[in-house]
């Protein structure tokens, strides 16, 4: 679960790169959603080291 939650957030940090640069607002928008959906399905997981 966690590499597929790392891997969410390095799309989402890449897409919204690639929108800043391009200024395409759509690609942009879609990062910061791939990040928060990232960011949520995080919250389920248990501290590591636990």
């Amino acid at each position: 679960m966690r590499t597929k939650i790392i891997a969410l957030v390095l799309c989402g940090a890449a897409n919204i790169a690639a929108g800043a640069a391009a200024e395409w607002w759509w690609l942009l928008g879609i990062g910061v959603w791939v990040l928060v959906a990232a960011f949520l399905m995080g919250d389920d997981l248990p501290p590591v080291g636990r």
